[in-house]
Order: C-alpha cells, then sequence, then structure tokens
C-alpha cells in the first residue's frame, strides 16, 4: 500500500506547467484587457484633444473680442485680425493656437474656420470640424463657438 502512495504521489509530481486550455485562457483573457485599456486610452485622448480645442477657441475669441473693442468691430477674416496682432503684440511670438494669426491650426491640424458677416454684425463663429476634418454640420465632431456658446 505505501507502494502504491510513492507511485501516485509521483505521477502528480510529473505533472508540470500549464495546459493548452489554460493557456488559451490566460491569453483571452489578457487579449480582452488590452482592448479594454485600448479603447479607454482613446476616448480619454479624444476628450483631452476636444478639450484643448475648445481652449483655443476660447482664447481666439478674447483676442476677437479685443480687436472688436480696439477696432469697433470684428475681424473681416483671419488676414485682419493677423494685422491687427502683429500691431498689437510686436515682437511677441503667437500663443494662442498652432499656425500663425492668419491661419491659426486646431489639435488635428487643420485651419480654424472663421466667419464674420457684415449682414449680421454682433455674430462670429469659430469652429473646428474636429479630428475628421469635415463639415458634419454640427454633428458630434464638430467643435464650434458662436459668440460665446462653445458646442
Amino acid at each position: 500500500m505505501n507502494c502504491l502512495m510513492k507511485q501516485n504521489s509521483s505521477r502528480h509530481k510529473l505533472k508540470r506547467g500549464f495546459s493548452l486550455v489554460e493557456l488559451l485562457v490566460v491569453m483571452a483573457i489578457i487579449g480582452i484587457l488590452m482592448a479594454l485599456v485600448t479603447g479607454i486610452s482613446r476616448a480619454v485622448q479624444r476628450g483631452a484633444t476636444d478639450a484643448q480645442a475648445k481652449a483655443q477657441i476660447a482664447d481666439l475669441m478674447n483676442e476677437i473680442e479685443k480687436y472688436k473693442a480696439d477696432e469697433g468691430s470684428y475681424p473681416g477674416n483671419w488676414n485682419d485680425f493677423r494685422n491687427w496682432y502683429v500691431d498689437r503684440y510686436p515682437g511677441t511670438a503667437y500663443t494662442i493656437t498652432e499656425g500663425t494669426p492668419s491661419n491659426p491650426i486646431d489639435p488635428w491640424g487643420q485651419p480654424y474656420e472663421y466667419d464674420f458677416t457684415t449682414d449680421t454684425p454682433f455674430v462670429y463663429f469659430i469652429g473646428s470640424f474636429g479630428p475628421n476634418a469635415q463639415d458634419d454640420q454640427g454633428e458630434a465632431d464638430d467643435i464650434t463657438n458662436r459668440n460665446g456658446a462653445l458646442q
């Protein structure tokens, strides 16, 4: 009897490592966790980039309001804004957004849109088409501002 117990215990000692099924289960769990982490990190990055664009639009709005206070009306286009900006801040690097005062660039590398019409002298539009760089007419990717109402 004692000899039989030794044989059984030696069989159990010889079994080392993991079975193929165990390894596949562990690999599947790791794959699911990686997918979750990737999805969450992309969402966080998108939120941060959206917040950066909104902050840049708010900075542009502040400068456009300063322009209006100095000039009496909103700039007709980015070139008018650039001329005023260079005169107001001589020798100062442009730090509101990437690009230049005549071509401010959003966080996705596309120019910000600016629209001011003399038909409605108190309304202007500043916006970014977002990561897809397409005019979605106010859809989810667009980040826009109409006189202080960030969307």
